[in-house]
């Protein structure tokens, strides 16, 4: 049975010519191809016992070398932030090259950018194996993040990228059914556990009069049940600016626990010992304001903030949380990236 050699090229306005991946493109067990991506374009390679169509080969439903596009189109943009104008689309098979028309789906390219980049390296894992899928799940979730118009999906996407990440984390040490509690306690110990360079940096820099009691403390706080108020008291944080803040906000805690003078004294100890320990502020806006904001939008608890009058009052501090979302998911993604191939 012959086999025709086929390939889809597609070619951006720009000489830069440096490479950013090339390997095989993984399918399934026994179908894998090979592409090449450089700033200057991205070249897919295949073989098959059938002829394909021009007009077929990016438009049939499941299309193969649809799905390697657009997996190489979202390591571009994840890596490079911006994906440039195209010049051409060519479909070769044999020694035959015909162009496609490609106006009508890639004039809206050139307005992708994002901000927050990831590693070349780490990023090509999402064509290597089968170990990748979980990883391109959470790249595009981590790119729309980055190019929603509303503050709010931009939030809502970066968090559907760390909830497929940390699940994919917690599922490599246990089996079986676990709760968002006890996926977010391993987020939580691993990001102790491990370098968090970016994220780290992010919060550092947080103004306390600007954000930090700029922050919905009554939501978060008159949620808090004795359980995860009795890790607070024994020593879930040793922050002692976020314990301090903690002991700010005491009065909108319920009832029942802020009359708790008892344990609130031992948390007030803490405050004076001046230990800084960001990774505790860092976890504490992943782990629970974020995770409680996730949840007052995806369980419709809100009106969705269609109107935006004042962008300084209303997203201003969803902007941030977003950025320290998805610096946390960079942190985690090139540190898993890296574990899962060894």
């Amino acid at each position: 049975m012959p086999r025709y050699k086929q390939s889809l090229t597609v070619a951006f306005d720009t000489t830069d010519d440096t490479p950013l991946y090339s390997g095989i493109c993984y399918y399934r067990n026994n179908l894998s191809d090979n592409i090449e991506i450089r700033r200057s374009g991205i070249f897919i390679s295949f073989e098959r016992s059938k002829k394909d169509k021009p007009g077929e080969l990016l438009n049939t439903q499941n299309s193969i070398i649809r799905y390697y596009l657009q997996k190489a189109l979202c390591l571009y943009l994840a890596v490079e932030g911006y994906i440039p104008k195209v010049s051409a689309i060519t479909f070769t098979c044999n020694d035959k090259t015909v162009p496609i028309e490609h106006e009508s789906f890639t004039h809206h390219w050139e307005g992708c950018r994002a901000d927050i980049y990831l590693d070349p390296k780490a990023a090509g894992i999402i064509f290597e194996s089968d170990k990748g899928k979980p990883f391109y799940i959470m790249m595009t979730h981590f790119l729309k993040a980055q190019l929603d118009n509303f503050s709010h999906d931009r939030f809502r996407s970066a968090w559907s990228s760390l909830n497929c990440l940390y699940t994919y984390i917690d599922a490599l040490d246990n089996e079986g059914y676990r709760t968002e509690e006890k996926k977010l306690t391993t987020l939580a110990n691993t990001m102790t556990d491990n370098t968090m360079p970016d994220s780290i940096k992010r919060v550092e820099s947080l103004d306390t009069e600007t954000f930090w009691k700029k922050l919905n403390w009554y939501n978060v706080f008159n949620s808090y049940s004795n359980k995860e108020f009795n890790r607070v008291v024994s020593g879930a944080y040793k922050d002692s600016f976020l314990i301090g803040l903690i002991c700010h906000y005491r009065d909108v805690f319920k009832a029942e626990i802020k009359s708790n003078d008892k344990d609130w004294k031992k948390i007030e100890e803490k405050v004076g010992k001046n230990i800084s320990a960001p990774k505790d502020r860092l976890k504490f806006l992943i782990c629970k304001y974020c995770y409680h904001v996730r949840n007052k939008s995806f369980h419709a608890e809100r009106a969705y903030p269609l109107f935006i009058i004042s962008e300084d009052a209303e997203t201003r501090i969803e902007k941030e949380l977003t950025q320290i979302i998805l610096l946390t998911i960079k942190d985690l993604f090139n540190l898993y990236t890296a574990k899962a191939r060894e």
